[in-house]
């Protein structure tokens, strides 16, 4: 009796379309940053476009006041042997969710 039920479990699973048992794949979702990451990278190019960026680190955001917030990034620049970091600030309109501006600051590490 074993036999055949395990014999007919199996029989189910593969008559069984593979979708019926596949597991959904999530999504992966946007972080809230990622559009200005993916600005801070753009603009970072375009001022250093010499250099190659290696390396990105979100480092936060703040409240700036009058309807503001200030996004934080550290990217690394790579050109041969010279390396560099690069704070990226970009304050944001919050009530448009533009960019009011830029600034770049040079870093060693």
């Amino acid at each position: 009796m074993k036999k055949i039920i395990i014999i007919f479990l199996f029989s189910l699973v593969s008559l069984s379309p593979v979708h019926a048992f596949s597991i959904p794949v999530l999504e992966r979702a946007e972080v809230s940053y990622s559009k200005w990451g993916r600005t801070a990278v753009l603009e970072t190019k375009k001022r250093y476009s010499d250099f190659d960026v290696v390396d990105y680190l979100y480092m936060g955001k703040e409240k700036k006041g009058h309807g503001t917030f200030q996004e934080t990034f550290k990217l690394w620049l790579k050109k041969g042997n010279r390396e560099m970091g690069v704070i990226v600030r970009i304050i944001v309109d919050e009530r448009t969710d533009q960019m009011r501006s830029i600034s770049f600051q040079k870093t060693e590490r």
